[in-house]
């Protein structure tokens, strides 16, 4: 079974400029844990929920906040973002997903297509999904 058949498809995606507010509304909203980052169409980096988690200080939008704290709910994209990417290409199998994440001990992987764009993710749900249906179906 190859990943194209088992990704994600329906992909959130920011841009190098998205501020860490903007960006931790968008994963809370979307509830995913994860958005790819993209300049001019090419895949550039990702953000993480931890990654905010990192970056933003605890008293950011509280009562308690100094301009210090507010500061980091304006970092760019481009500053907290992960830039090395380890991605499969959408015929790379399931086993080589899995060996992928496991290898690198990661949560998800960029799916590219032949011309290196963006076309999906695949994350471990994706794979438990995957088998939940084949334990079913035995």
């Amino acid at each position: 079974m190859m990943v194209k058949d088992v990704m994600t498809r329906d992909l959130v995606v920011g841009e190098m400029d998205y501020t860490l507010s903007a960006l931790e509304n968008i994963l809370n909203s979307k509830r995913i844990g994860h958005i790819f980052i993209i300049d001019n169409g090419v895949l550039r980096g990702v953000v993480s929920d931890g990654d905010i988690k990192r970056r933003k200080s605890f008293l950011a939008g509280t009562d308690l906040s100094t301009t210090r704290e507010e500061f980091t709910l304006d970092l760019k994209a481009h500053q907290i973002m992960s830039r090395k990417l380890i991605s499969l290409n959408e015929h790379a199998t399931v086993t080589e997903a899995i060996d992928a994440l496991l290898k690198h001990d990661i949560h998800c992987l960029p799916v590219i297509n032949d011309r290196d764009r963006l076309v999906g993710i695949i994350t471990g749900s994706d794979l438990l999904r995957l088998m939940k249906k084949l334990i079913n179906n035995q």
